[in-house]
């Protein structure tokens, strides 16, 4: 396993190169020491970590497109709504769910879910896929509840 450290605009990043799923469960093992860790696996031709609603056009604000959209799932899928009273937040995960882009990326606490999906490709080519891991030390509660800050 390669290590490499760099810093991208003020964030220490790390980056492993691993090369066997054993040498990922024995990276992983340890990182499951800490409080909770988050993997996000995406091929390689798609390594930014943005959100489906903002990948075809990361500078423009979707913020307007994802409001009608939500407008409409609460319209025309009232069906899928379980209660009148659904927070924007848990129409995202609805609507996420059901195929329609959001802000929300998808993340999971099983590497090996992660490494499923870097190693998913579009393409033919044989490419490294990327698997991101987040640690949330400090951000969980004691009865291991993740606990994120947002503004919708």
């Amino acid at each position: 396993m390669d290590r490499k450290n760099k810093v991208n605009k003020g964030i220490a990043l790390e980056t492993h190169t691993i090369n066997s799923i054993s040498e990922l469960i024995n990276y992983t093992n340890w990182h499951a020491l800490m409080d909770v860790t988050l993997y996000r696996g995406q091929p390689s031709t798609k390594r930014n970590l943005l959100p489906g609603i903002a990948r075809k056009s990361p500078v423009t604000n979707s913020l307007v497109k994802e409001q009608e959209q939500l407008r409409q799932l609460r319209l025309l899928a009232g069906n899928l709504i379980e209660r009148p009273d659904v927070s924007d937040l848990e129409l995202m995960v609805l609507a996420q769910h059901h195929g329609l882009k959001t802000r929300l990326l998808d993340w999971t606490t099983n590497p090996l879910i992660a490494l499923w999906f870097a190693c998913q490709s579009d393409s033919a080519e044989n490419t490294d896929g990327w698997m991101y891991s987040l640690y949330t030390h400090g951000v969980c509660n004691c009865s291991g509840q993740l606990i994120l800050a947002t503004s919708l």
